[in-house]
């Protein structure tokens, strides 16, 4: 009788996912030789890894073994887990792939992956796990098979049992994981052939699990199969009978395996997709991770080489939430930020967003636009500005802002006052502190100044910077502010100011009501007070006109025509000491003749000097304070009219003088005089001066070694001029200044005031700025407390 035999292979397997993933950072690129290995459960093989370095890329490569096409099996490993690139040239490292005795056998697509910084970079590698020679390796397993004739062999994937043939070795369909152990199973076989299977498992078969023969180099359904519980029952027709011996002849049929669906989960495309960001911004977009097959744990989000390379400074750089954590069969949309470093080239990037969580990867197209950033600038209509201490003021003090903006700016500018190390001026503000910019467009805003302004800007200004700025972005322009301020108004017509022992002192004569006043201005106190109120007519013999103060005998002295008047109480009562109207006389002028006729009164060296700034035929001078006089002549040439003085200074053991002589039937000349006290002459020296416009006053400047002279006429023209001796002269200008009458010194600076409200200062004595004030007009300057302090037919100005 003839006989069949039918075999039985039920096979369990694993099956491994896949997972996958601009121009000139360093970076670099890996190679293997050879891409395939095979390797014995409880052995080891291995392959050659090059590192190539590009764009000059050094450091450490951290290395893994990570999923391809197909999962890592549990078991294998590499070795070293990292290489160490220095220089220019390729490194080569031996990798040793190693597989425990446990690891499942089968064929594995994988990958060598390459970790530096925020650089990932991936090397395919297929890994062929086999069983050592004579044995099988899979999990245990435990069976019978009962038929009419007597046993059958039964045979499994990766081992063998009864009399069934060496187990075949397949490679399993992707999507799904590894087989249990410790299976039970039963066939019966009925007399026509048909061969029934049980497959008993240690626990419930998890949903999506399928039952596959693999047949004709592929894995197909099996017709039929029945899953249910823990149990697994499915066909075989063979058409035949058992042979009743149950003897084996090699035959073997199509293998068969229980497979169920790997943890996993799934990304979605990112939205928005192109993502914009500006250099040194960020930019978000969102992702949806839903958990397939029982999937949970943490997965981690990041950019990776796509079309194009990952730029280096481009990154996500956080996430919402933080961590990320998918629960097993739930979802989680991710809020990803996406930073730009200022150093990323404007371009597009076509990239890749990678979701790392276990060993799934999943990556989602993802184009990111780096562009330059909105912005904007602006600039000013001029590089200084005037105020005064008032916080109200809107007037002269503006200064127009003009803005352009690029790459669509539009918001809120704030807008403020900073010195050089970026920090708040005190006292200094701006009116409006912000502004809405939409384009290019123009803003007027007002400097303002209050009593808490520090004194270090005193005459020579407040080099500040006009700060405007709208988050990160900070544009400055610098800006010097000139603080100049009314203090009080006094009711005279021509005077002139003095510093002496804390206060300022004012003196001068209205020609409208015939009125000689004097008035006194504590810096102190801010407080500006009328000491002095005397009708001329029948009362004194001339305006005022001048004042100083004589620090040797504490004294302040006031003159005008032939008066002169001492006060030994800081300025608070005066005694006429000459002047006096004497009511036996007609007129002061049949009282005192030609008389004196004084317009200026100074300490210079050691004494107080006085004389008529008009024709100077003599110079008067006291030791005691003013109380007593005696008289120097100056020199009238042949051909002269009677020179003129303006100013007198002191230095190196000589006096010098500037003014003017005047040739008969010719307009004056400029001239310097120079008195010699060992000899007690005058010499008189006429220079030149640009349009020889006359010499008004002069000073020396002991910090700069140098006398400095000033000039002017009208309408408006004036001149600095600064010597070394006083006599050889180097002038500036003419300067658009009108009237120059005086000039003072301090706070290492020298400020020249002229009639109608303009100014110069220079901290160099070659270098000359022009200050607009628009607040008052000037006789003359002090500086004290300080502080300057400079007047003429109004108000007393002081700075700040």
């Amino acid at each position: 009788m003839s006989r069949k035999q039918l075999w039985l292979l039920a096979g369990l397997a694993l099956l491994l996912a896949a997972c996958g993933g601009g121009g000139s950072s360093p970076s670099f690129t890996l190679a293997l030789n050879p891409t395939s290995l095979a390797v014995v459960q409880g052995s080891n093989g291995t392959t050659t890894l090059t590192v190539t370095p590009q764009n000059g890329f050094t450091g450490t490569v951290s290395l893994a073994l990570a999923a391809g096409q197909d999962q890592v099996p549990q078991g294998l490993s590499l070795s070293p887990g990292s290489v160490q690139v220095s220089g220019a040239n390729p490194v080569t490292q031996t990798l040793t792939l190693s597989a425990s005795s446990s690891t499942p056998t089968g064929t594995y697509r994988l990958k060598v992956r390459g970790t530096s910084g925020s650089l990932t970079k991936d090397v395919d590698l297929t890994v062929t796990v086999s069983a050592p020679s004579g044995g099988g390796g899979g999990g245990s397993t435990s069976g019978t098979v009962s038929t009419p004739g007597g046993p059958v062999g039964v045979a499994l994937q990766g081992g063998t049992f009864a009399q069934g043939p060496t187990a075949q070795n397949v490679n399993p369909p992707s999507g799904f994981q590894a087989p249990y152990g410790g299976i039970a199973f039963t066939a019966q076989v009925a007399q026509g052939g048909t061969l029934t299977v049980t497959l008993t498992f240690p626990q419930a078969i998890p949903q999506g699990a399928v039952l596959k023969k693999y047949q004709g180099n592929a894995w197909r359904d099996i017709p039929g199969a029945q899953l249910s519980g823990s149990t697994a029952t499915y066909q075989v027709q063979d058409g035949g009978a058992l042979d009743a011996d149950g003897q084996a002849n090699g035959q073997v049929v199509d293998p068969v395996a229980l497979l169920t669906p790997a943890p996993t989960f799934t990304l979605s495309d990112p939205t928005p997709n192109p993502l914009s960001v500006s250099q040194g911004g960020t930019a978000t977009f969102q992702v949806t991770l839903v958990s397939q097959n029982g999937f949970q744990g943490q997965v981690a989000l990041s950019l990776a080489d796509g079309e194009d390379p990952l730029p280096q400074g481009l990154a996500i750089t956080a996430t919402d939430p933080s961590p990320i954590s998918l629960q097993a069969g739930g979802s989680v949309t991710v809020t990803a930020t996406v930073s730009a470093g200022q150093g990323v080239a404007p371009a597009t990037y076509r990239l890749k967003v990678r979701a790392e969580g276990g060993n799934v990867v999943q990556e989602k197209p993802l184009s990111v636009q780096v562009v330059q950033p909105p912005s904007f600038d602006f600039s000013l209509d001029s590089p200084s500005v005037t105020t005064r201490r008032d916080p109200s003021l809107r007037g002269n003090n503006r200064v127009l802002l003009r803005f352009t903006t690029q790459n669509g700016f539009q918001g809120k500018v704030d807008l403020s006052l900073v010195d050089e190390g970026g920090n708040p001026v005190p006292g200094l503000s701006l009116s409006p502190a912000s502004v809405n910019v939409t384009g290019t467009q123009n803003f007027t805003v007002y400097v303002l100044a209050d009593n808490n302004i520090p004194l270090s800007g005193a005459g020579k200004g407040y080099a500040v910077r006009l700060r405007a700025s709208s988050g990160s972005i900070v544009r400055e322009q610098p800006l010097i502010v000139d603080v100049w301020t009314g203090v009080g108004a006094a009711n005279l017509n021509f005077q002139r100011v003095a510093y002496g022992n804390g206060i300022f002192v004012v003196a001068g004569g209205n020609g409208y009501d015939y009125h000689n006043r004097i008035y006194v201005y504590n810096p102190a106190d801010r407080s500006f007070t009328n000491v002095y109120d005397i009708y001329m007519i029948d009362n004194v013999c001339g305006y005022l006109r001048d004042v100083t103060y004589d620090p040797v005998r504490q004294t302040w002295v006031a003159v005008g025509g032939d008066v002169i008047m001492v006060s030994t109480d800081n300025a608070q009562t005066w005694q006429l000491v000459r002047g006096a109207k004497n009511p036996s006389y007609p007129s002061c002028s049949s009282q005192y003749g030609d008389g004196w006729g004084l317009g200026r009164v100074r300490y210079v060296n050691d004494r107080l000097w006085a004389w008529n700034d008009g024709e100077t035929p003599a110079l008067y001078f006291s030791q005691d304070g003013g109380y007593s006089w005696n008289s120097l002549s100056l020199p009238q040439p042949s051909g002269y009219n009677k020179p003129s003085l303006k100013g007198l200074a002191y230095a190196n053991g000589k006096y010098l003088g500037v003014g003017e002589t005047r040739p008969f039937n010719s307009p004056g000349r400029p001239a310097v005089f120079v008195y010699d006290g060992n000899v007690g002459t005058w010499s008189v020296t006429e220079i030149s001066t640009p349009n020889d416009l006359l010499l008004t006053d002069v000073l020396y400047v002991p910090e700069w070694g140098k006398f400095v002279a000033v000039g002017g006429a009208v309408p408006y023209w004036g001149i600095v001029g600064t010597s070394t001796d006083g006599v050889t002269w180097t002038f500036q200008g003419p300067f658009n200044v009108n009237q120059i009458r005086g000039l003072a010194y301090g706070n290492g600076a020298v400020v020249v005031v002229g009639a109608t409200g303009t100014a110069l200062v220079s901290t160099d004595g070659q270098n000359w700025r022009r200050i607009a004030q628009d607040i008052c007009g000037a006789q003359s300057a002090a500086f004290g407390s300080g502080i300057f302090a400079h007047t003429s037919a109004g108000t007393l100005c002081t700075s700040p």
